[in-house]
């Protein structure tokens, strides 16, 4: 079956960084991007020249069902996220946005969308490290409830929990995130000289470049499924893990 990959988050750091690759690997890929999305021209634009398909359309349920069962992709990629800056903007415009609503609800719209598709696409989510049950962390509970209903679904699924997102390259000024990535890759590099190695490759932080090449290469390029992926497997290839 020839592969078609369904971003969901394509402008976000990482996104961005998928459709990037998928493009230049030539593997078809289409592009979400909400159509009250601000700077939706510009990352339209910046998709299509790089070879992707563009899905520019609401987050009605209906509307993102209608899109998946138009291109039968065979793999879904959910790379949403929101942050409390995010949540401040949104509100602005007058818009609900918060963990609940987009980490949460429509991650798990787009689940019962995909599980709807004839073909069953594999569905690769990005979640975080430290997501477990009953945490009182509203960012890392909202993923567990994500996770808890992936796992459950008839879908062949990827989860993957890597630690710090962070590049210099980042376009949204998380200062606290950055210096935290900084500060603990850090310690973890002075660490791995005393023979704790396996501790940077499992906390160090991924850039939106190495985060990409380990979700295409485990979400698209492995069969294997029904697996959840730490850092350290995402900075590896499937065929490097044991």
């Amino acid at each position: 079956m020839k592969q078609l990959v369904f971003v969901v988050g394509a402008t976000g750091y990482t996104g961005r960084a998928v459709v990037q690759q998928l493009s230049s690997a030539n593997i078809p890929v289409v592009a979400h991007i909400r159509s009250d999305s601000p700077k939706g021209e510009h990352w339209k634009k910046s998709f299509e020249q790089q070879g992707a398909i563009v899905e520019q359309t609401s987050w009605e349920e209906s509307v993102i069902q209608e899109a998946l069962m138009r291109h039968e992709p065979t793999h879904v990629f959910s790379l949403l996220g929101t942050t409390k800056a995010k949540n401040r903007k949104e509100a602005q415009r007058g818009n609900q946005a918060n963990y609940e609503v987009v980490d949460k609800g429509l991650s798990l719209l787009l689940l019962r969308c995909a599980s709807k598709i004839k073909n069953k696409p594999k569905f690769v989510f990005l979640s975080s490290m430290g997501v477990v049950e009953n945490t009182k962390n509203a960012y890392l509970r909202a993923r567990a409830d994500v996770e808890r209903e992936i796992k459950a679904s008839e879908l062949p699924w990827l989860i993957a929990q890597p630690a710090f997102i962070s590049g210099a390259d980042r376009d949204e000024f998380r200062p606290m995130e950055r210096f935290g990535a900084i500060v603990s890759d850090g310690i973890l590099s002075g660490l791995s000289f005393v023979g704790a190695g396996g501790l940077k490759e499992k906390y160090a932080s991924l850039t939106s470049e190495q985060l990409a090449a380990g979700l295409i290469a485990w979400g698209v390029e492995s069969s294997q499924s029904s697996r959840t992926l730490s850092a350290e497997d995402l900075r590896r290839r499937p065929d490097q893990n044991k």
